[in-house]
């Protein structure tokens, strides 16, 4: 892909949710390198766990980050990241905060250099403009991957808007939905009824 006169890119955050998101993760972790140089760094992919007891609010996790030492992370080579000797990330991170991270940037330690720059950043999206495609000032696509019946949905997409609207960030809160319907007419119809109606409609 190469930049050009009106050609659109819009920063992106993906958030993907249980064992098929993370397969979309892991994807897209492969194919990050493949992309052009300037928009590399203005792509964030997280991931979101369940919490551990009930009530409390989703984690987050970043994906492709060495400092994650997830074998996903060992592939990114985007140069968003100031090393890999970088202490591992916090656990039990919730979710809006991993968002605004992303949006923002993340520290290594909370008060020092960053780690990653967010998606948003000036010195992210100058090089993008620099290269020819237009960027629309202060907005970002928001994906999550994650298949229509997981418990995940619902919290996920209310992390999200919490942190868009907690950072004064417009954007796109976008589904993918993973699920393959299968031939059988018998597993067609229970998986039908398994993704019909789903608390994140609302």
């Amino acid at each position: 892909m190469r930049g050009g006169e009106g050609i659109q890119f819009r920063p992106t955050i993906v958030l993907c949710l249980g064992a098929e998101g993370r397969a979309v993760g892991d994807w897209l972790v492969s194919l990050l390198p493949s992309l052009d140089p300037p928009l590399r760094d203005a792509v964030a992919l997280l991931g979101a766990d369940a919490p551990i007891s009930a009530g409390d609010p989703l984690t987050g996790v970043w994906l492709g980050d060495p400092a994650t030492g997830s074998a996903a992370g060992a592939t990114d080579d985007s140069g968003s990241f100031d090393d890999v000797s970088q202490p591992s990330q916090p656990l039990a991170v919730p979710l809006a905060t991993r968002i605004i991270e992303a949006l923002r940037g993340r520290r290594a330690d909370g008060r020092g250099a960053l780690a990653r720059r967010g998606v948003l950043d000036d010195a992210i999206i100058s090089p993008i403009k620099d290269a020819g495609y237009g960027v629309p000032r202060g907005m970002v696509a928001l994906w999550i991957a994650a298949a229509a019946d997981s418990p995940l949905l619902a919290d996920a997409i209310a992390a999200a808007q919490t942190a868009l609207r907690s950072d004064g960030v417009e954007g796109w809160t976008l589904l993918t939905l993973t699920n393959a319907y299968p031939l059988d007419p018998a597993e067609h119809l229970a998986q039908e009824q398994r993704c019909g109606t789903q608390p994140w409609e609302a």
